[in-house]
C-alpha cells in the first residue's frame, strides 16, 4: 500500500480545518449552527460580597454571616482550588476560615454568563478591649485556583522564503497578530511570525508569543495552589510561573524558555518547528494552537468598624 509522507498528511489536515471552519468569533456546531466564541475578555475567578454581609459597622459580641460570591466569569471550567479568609482573631471568629472551593463552570452556550456559587461563613464578634471605643479592621478573602488559557489563533505559513511567487497569487500573508483575551486572566496579547530558510527544501516558521497577566491576581505554579492560599511557605521561583504547549497543525514546537516566566506581569517565548516545513506547500493558513496551565490567587479586600455597644 502506498503511504503518503507526512507532510502530505499535514496538508490534508489543513485543507479539512479550513472547510470546517466557521466564520470568526463563532464556532460551529455539529448540526452546522453557528454559535458564539466564549474564550473572550481577561477574567476568572471573581469574589464579591453579598449586599448587607460584614456591614461597614457593627458592635461587639454580636453574630455575623460572612457570605461571599464566587463567580467563573471565564471561558474555562474550574474543578480544583481553595478559599481562605485572613481576620483578626482577637476581635471576630468565624465558624471556619478556610474550605475547598465549589466546583465552578466557565461560560457556555448553556449559561454565557459563567456560573456562580455562594459561600456563607457564621461568626461572632467579641468584646473591644476597655480602652477601646471602637477599632477599624480588615478582612481579606482569597480564592487559589488551577486554571487554563488556550489561544487558537489561524497563521500565515509561507514557505516561498525568496518571494519567487507574487504576492496576489498567494492565499495569505505573513503578519503579526494582536489580541484582547482568551476568557482568562492569562492572555496571549500578540504573536510575531516569521519564516525563516530549513534544512534541504523546507522552511522553518518561528513565532514570538508575548503574554500577559491581564487579571487583577497573581500567577503561581499550579501545584502550590493549597500552599499559597493557606499562607504557607511559597518560594519566589514558584510565583510568576505557567506551564505552555504550543502546536501548529497538530506538530509540536519547541519554544524557549519551555515554560512561562513572568516579569512585570508580562511573558515573551520563540517557538519554532525545528523540522520545518516543505517548500512544495507554498502559501497556507494553519492553526497555532497555545495552551498554558496555572495556579491563580485573587482576592478581596473589606474593612469595617467595630464599636462599642454603650
Amino acid at each position: 500500500m502506498k503511504t503518503f509522507p507526512k507532510n502530505w498528511l499535514i496538508l490534508i489536515g489543513l485543507l479539512i480545518v479550513a472547510f470546517l471552519s466557521g466564520c470568526s468569533g463563532v464556532f460551529k456546531t455539529n448540526s452546522g449552527i453557528n454559535q458564539p466564541d466564549f474564550r473572550t475578555g481577561t477574567q476568572g475567578i471573581e469574589i464579591s460580597l453579598l449586599e448587607n454581609s460584614l456591614p461597614a459597622t457593627m458592635y461587639e459580641n454580636t453574630p455575623l454571616t460572612l457570605a461571599f460570591e464566587l463567580w467563573n466569569k471565564g471561558s474555562y471550567d474550574f474543578l480544583n482550588g481553595v478559599y481562605s479568609v485572613s481576620y483578626d482573631p482577637s476581635y471576630m471568629t468565624l465558624d471556619r476560615s478556610a474550605g475547598e472551593l465549589p466546583e465552578l463552570y466557565g461560560k457556555s452556550v448553556e449559561n454565557p454568563t459563567g456560573e456562580k456559587r455562594i459561600v456563607a461563613l457564621l461568626g461572632t464578634t467579641k468584646s473591644l478591649p476597655s480602652q477601646l471605643e471602637r477599632i477599624t479592621l480588615p478582612l481579606v478573602i482569597t480564592a487559589c485556583y488551577e486554571y487554563s488559557t488556550i489561544a487558537s489563533p489561524a497563521v500565515c505559513i509561507d514557505t516561498d522564503i525568496l518571494k519567487q511567487i507574487p504576492s496576489n497569487k498567494k492565499s495569505c500573508a505573513v503578519k503579526s497578530l494582536s489580541f484582547s483575551g482568551q476568557g482568562a486572566p492569562i492572555a496571549v496579547t500578540s504573536i510575531v511570525p516569521r519564516m525563516y530558510a530549513g534544512a534541504g527544501e523546507t522552511a522553518r516558521p518561528e513565532f514570538t508569543i508575548t503574554i500577559r497577566n491581564s487579571g487583577r491576581g497573581f500567577v503561581i505554579a499550579s501545584d502550590r495552589i493549597y500552599d499559597a492560599c493557606a499562607s504557607d511557605a511559597v518560594v519566589a521561583e514558584e510565583f510568576n510561573v505557567a506551564d505552555l504547549k504550543v502546536t501548529l497543525s497538530d506538530s509540536q514546537l519547541r519554544c524557549r524558555p519551555d515554560s512561562l516566566k513572568f516579569v512585570g506581569g508580562q511573558a515573551t517565548v520563540v517557538c519554532s518547528l525545528e523540522e520545518g516545513i516543505d517548500k512544495i506547500f507554498g502559501a497556507y493558513s494553519a492553526p497555532l494552537i497555545i495552551e498554558m496551565s496555572y495556579g491563580y490567587s485573587t482576592s478581596l479586600s473589606k474593612s469595617f468598624e467595630l464599636k462599642r455597644i454603650i
